[in-house]
């Protein structure tokens, strides 16, 4: 049973729980390095997260095929769905 929702999440706070990867991309920040740009949600809400400097070894378990972001404008590499993920 889930135990913490997204709306019970406070700045700072460090958990372990799963939740849904609505969208996700790799991009390239105003530094030039790779960081992995993710929403996350559940049935209370949802948040941004971010994971900078995504190594070349990371590289090859993020990426999926390549896609327009077009709700935003920007372009990114959409991840395959969780169950493929890497852990």
């Amino acid at each position: 049973m889930k135990e913490i929702y997204i709306k019970d999440l406070r700045k700072d706070q460090e958990i372990t729980e799963f939740f849904m990867a609505k969208t996700s991309a790799i991009k390239v920040g105003s530094n030039g390095k790779q960081y992995l740009d993710i929403t996350l949600g559940d049935k209370t809400g949802e948040i941004s997260g971010k994971k900078w400097d995504v190594s070349d070894s990371e590289y090859p378990a993020l990426i999926g095929k390549k896609e327009n972001q077009s709700h935003s404008g920007r372009q990114g590499r959409i991840l395959p769905a969780a169950s493929e993920a890497v852990p």
